[in-house]
């Protein structure tokens, strides 16, 4: 019920932007938008086997307020510092305060940018790009496959990335066939969280990741706290991880990201 609310919400709020710019505006912003970064060139080339994505998360609907004193630069700069490999940039407004100005901000990090949102629809994809996603995030719980399909296609026309998450095995198996095709330029990500529940168990990585070829560019998120998770999940098949709530609740974020890399950096 909690997805179902949240993705309701944030296609009401897009509706409601749509009112004020056309779909042939959108289409010329996103056109004129700089290229997309790499942003599975940026996991497949991080040092020590996987890629750290760096969460922009100021709240979330199960913690509330997880960063009081967030601001996006100084957040994007440490965390490039630390070696993360791309950034996951929270743009839902309602239940995340998050926001798509948050992407152009995020830019001088020079590190690619993954637009974390609940996207169900065209205009919301080209959005993004127009304020300068390198890649998108498609939650399968959200979508059917035949919409899935369609809207990963038109993100790769846009020459995005696409992080196609799941979290029930079934669709985590399902986006993995989706992946196979265009192994390059799509990710699966396994959502460690329940997304009827908001519980969350890292187990669940270990899990699908038994299941799912190694050739794939395989990304586990939420719930990994310290450099030992992170050893563990390289050493099962994980390419990137995606951590938020770790590292905007830690007093100084960018150390906290280093802290994380440590293990696999430095063997």
């Amino acid at each position: 019920m909690i997805l179902q609310q949240i993705v309701a919400d944030a296609s009401e709020a897009a509706r409601e932007r749509e009112r004020h710019l056309s779909l042939a505006a959108i289409e010329r912003a996103a056109a004129a938008a700089p290229l997309a970064l790499g942003f599975a060139r940026a996991l497949q080339q991080a040092p020590g086997g996987i890629g750290l994505i760096a969460e922009l998360k100021k709240a979330s609907p199960s913690a509330g307020v997880l960063r009081s004193g967030f601001a996006v630069e100084p957040l994007s700069t440490a965390f490039a510092a630390a070696g993360a490999a791309a950034l996951s940039v929270l743009t839902e407004s309602r239940h995340f305060q998050g926001d798509l100005a948050n992407l152009g901000l995020a830019a001088c990090s020079g590190l690619p940018r993954l637009q974390k949102d609940f996207l169900t629809n065209e205009w919301q994809i080209l959005e993004g790009r127009a304020a300068g996603a390198d890649a998108v995030l498609l939650i399968a719980e959200a979508l059917d496959d035949r919409r899935a399909e369609e809207l990963c296609r038109l993100a790769l026309e846009l020459g995005m990335d696409v992080l196609c998450e799941a979290h029930t095995p079934a669709l985590v198996r399902r986006e993995a066939r989706r992946a196979e095709r265009d192994p390059q330029r799509i990710l699966v990500g396994i959502n460690n969280r329940n997304l009827q529940t908001f519980e969350v168990t890292l187990e669940h990585s270990f899990e699908c990741l038994r299941q799912l070829p190694r050739d794939l560019l395989l990304v586990s998120e939420s719930g990994i706290r310290d450099a030992h998770d992170v050893r563990r999940l390289r050493d099962a098949g994980a390419r990137g991880i995606l951590v938020g709530t770790t590292l905007m609740r830690a007093a100084d974020p960018g150390a906290a990201a280093a802290a994380l890399l440590h293990e696999v950096l430095h063997p």
